[in-house]
């Protein structure tokens, strides 16, 4: 159930008041209107109704509550434990500025005395220093009225939705959200989720369960809460009357899928709550939603594939794999899985300067890579000229941790649970660190902890957790997220009593994530390469006097085979060249694609100019254009072919060998490279994802 602060305050006096309560007692207390009262008992009424109880206003007397004893009692209770929770001075502090902003009238010294249950000068305190540390985002200090914050409405979400998800649990979230199907029904709300009312979380609980969000998306649960909370909170200022004052468009290169979710999600929330949710508030939205991790495959052929962002990834693998004397850059896995969590923390730098989520969880992978740290901080600086928050640092660190334990794929017989909150980072180092500490020993499954409910928890010899479980019906140990030393001689002494009698049978709970090619997909996949292979060449060709007169010329030579019509696929080729960097930096080439449906069947080509032109690098420098890779492919596109080409174009910006022999090998040596390329990508796709 969620209430105001004064409407909690009100209740606290209700609940505890052997007499009526007259309006002038709440006026006193509140140091507000006799209005405002009025207003402040109407709301609570609201919220007590789905309990059946009600605010009597006896003539002459005051306010009393009436209903059943066992609920009164329960409320008693639920005041109780909340009134008992001592607030560290950051909590108090936080719980003050969110008290500040969410409130549409001042808020008084003795109300916020009350609500943490200090002196008024420690409030004062409190005051001074958040004054100091929001900076420009004064405090507003009006006498006998109390205090505001001056925000505009986007900051003050960001601000409020900030601050509730960095003080709450991952447990208490994951289990009070889960549980969120009644209004009214839960007691054990965490604190700063009374911020936010029960009725606009529900709805965005369902209105993402209801989505596309659960087909072929991605996400953990670290990524999905900041912005549920943004969103149920956002749901709550429309409802209070509250609008974003300029205009919001949605950023360039966003994803026409994301803005779809975007808006299904909206849609969703407005049907269900029957509110209209205006243009501005959804394209802010589809801003907040790319923010999100997906893990989509990146390919080339896609319309809002990155060229200039693939660069720069590789760049700064390349940097700390220089600074660490670790070649990171074999780790195929590594730049798949940083270039959509670089897309995605760009974009949350972007949107919202000013705050930065915090993880206490992560505390524990800096100190484990101290060094791999600094080095990947100071390398992210360095390449995308950006400042990064201590947080997002972590979340990049862990890629790199998990690429540095790495180990070879093993089988295991004590079945091993392990529950963690982001099964992404903190996962994937626990089990490659499992893998390399204990060969063939352990079958381990890593679940998410908003996922255990739909495992069969009686069946694993031993759980892990990397977060404490409220009322969990089994044994567990609570580990490091970076599973410590410590961990490790736990699970040695596991071992030492473990009966080999009593393993279970292997099972995998991770097919999906672990993708293998059909039977048919890889036959096709190696016809398609067969005739890729079979088409390729290096050709010297005449330049023109211009790099498009160049390309038209180029398409003209291919044969009828190849493409129906040349004008229109050199236009096509020519409109991407003009308005997106092709050119790969520090080498002569640039690679020139298109999907079109007068191209017949898929082809890659390299040609050699007579004459060099300057053309725009990804990395926005000038080079010197002496050779044209050229790839094709017929629209629509197929799986299949999109898959095969996306191995040629990955391999030329992935892997700095290859590169440079893309820029410089003649025809054998290309096709060899080819050749093993599509033979290593087969094998690999075959056996799956470790």
């Amino acid at each position: 159930m969620y209430l105001s602060q004064r409407e909690a305050i009100i209740l606290d006096q209700l609940l505890y008041s052997h007499t009526e309560i007259p309006i002038s007692s709440f006026q006193s207390l509140l140091q507000v209107s006799r209005r405002t009262v009025y207003r402040e008992i109407t709301n609570l009424e609201a919220s007590l109704k789905t309990l059946n109880i009600e605010i009597v206003n006896e003539r002459n007397k005051g306010y009393k509550l009436v209903g059943h004893a066992d609920t009164l009692n329960m409320l008693r209770e639920e005041n109780t434990a909340r009134n008992q929770y001592v607030f560290s001075k950051d909590e108090r502090q936080d719980g003050i500025i969110t008290t500040l902003l969410v409130n549409e009238e001042p808020v008084t010294a003795e109300v916020l005395s009350q609500q943490f249950a200090v002196s008024l000068n420690t409030i004062y305190q409190d005051i001074d220093a958040i004054e100091e540390r929001l900076g420009a985002n004064r405090v507003n200090r009006l006498p006998a009225q109390g205090f505001t914050l001056d925000v505009d409405e986007i900051n003050n979400r960001n601000i409020v939705a900030t601050t509730i998800y960095n003080n709450l649990s991952p447990s208490d979230s994951a289990t009070y959200l889960s549980d969120l199907s009644e209004i009214g029904a839960a007691i054990d709300k965490p604190f700063f989720l009374t911020f936010i009312s029960d009725t606009s979380l529900k709805a965005v609980v369902e209105s993402f369960h209801q989505s596309d969000l659960n087909s072929g998306k991605k996400m953990n649960d670290n990524q999905i809460r900041p912005v549920l909370i943004q969103l149920a909170y956002a749901v709550d200022r429309i409802q209070a009357g509250f609008s974003i004052g300029d205009i919001v468009s949605i950023e360039t290169n966003v994803p026409s899928d994301i803005i779809n979710l975007a808006y299904q999600i909206t849609g969703h929330i407005a049907d269900q709550l029957k509110i209209n949710i205006p243009i501005n508030e959804r394209n802010l939205f589809v801003n907040q939603l790319e923010g999100i991790n997906f893990k989509n495959k990146e390919s080339i052929f896609n319309v809002n594939f990155d060229t200039q962002l693939s660069y720069k990834v590789q760049k700064f693998i390349r940097l700390v794999s220089e600074k660490t004397s670790n070649d990171f850059r074999q780790d195929k896995r590594l730049y798949k899985g940083l270039i959509s969590h670089i897309r995605a923390a760009l974009k949350r730098i972007e949107n919202d300067p000013i705050t930065s989520f915090k993880d206490t969880s992560l505390a524990p992978v800096v100190d484990q890579y101290k060094d791999l740290y600094v080095k990947v901080e100071e390398s992210f600086k360095a390449v995308f000229s950006t400042d990064i928050s201590h947080e997002e640092a972590a979340y990049i660190l862990m890629h790199f941790a998990a690429s540095y334990e790495a180990g070879p794929s093993l089988n295991y017989q004590p079945r091993l649970l392990v529950i963690v909150s982001n099964y992404g980072g903190t996962g994937k180092i626990i089990k490659e660190r499992l893998e390399k500490q204990f060969q063939a020993i352990f079958q381990v499954d890593i679940t998410q902890l908003s996922k255990i409910d739909q495992l069969d928890v009686g069946s694993y010899s031993m759980i892990l957790s990397t977060a404490p479980l409220k009322n969990f019906p089994v044994e567990y140990q609570l580990i490091s997220p970076v599973l410590a030393d410590k961990d490790i001689d736990l699970l040695k002494d596991f071992i030492d009593t473990y009966k080999l009698g009593h393993k279970n049978p292997l099972t995998n709970h991770f097919g999906d994530d672990n993708y293998k090619l059909t039977f048919e997909e890889m036959r096709d996949s190696i016809l398609i390469a067969d005739d890729l292979l079979k088409q390729f060449e290096v050709k010297d060709i005449d330049s023109k006097e211009h790099v498009e007169a160049t390309v038209e010329a180029l398409i003209q030579s291919l044969k009828l085979l190849v493409v129906s019509d040349d004008a229109l696929v050199s236009q096509a080729i020519i409109k991407r060249y003009k308005t997106t960097p092709i050119g790969i930096p520090k080498t002569n080439m640039s690679l020139f694609h298109s999907v079109h449906e007068d191209v017949k069947t898929p082809v890659f080509k390299v040609y050699n100019l007579s004459s060099p032109f300057y053309v725009e690098g990804m990395d926005r420098q000038m080079i010197l254009l002496k050779r044209i890779l050229l790839l094709l492919a017929p629209a629509p596109l197929d799986a299949n072919v999109k898959t095969v080409l996306g191995w040629i174009s990955q391999s030329i910006i992935e892997n700095n060998i290859n590169t440079d022999l893309y820029n410089t090998g003649n025809e054998e040596t290309l096709r060899n490279l080819l050749s093993r390329l599509f033979v290593e990508a087969i094998q690999e796709s075959g056996k799956g994802d470790d």
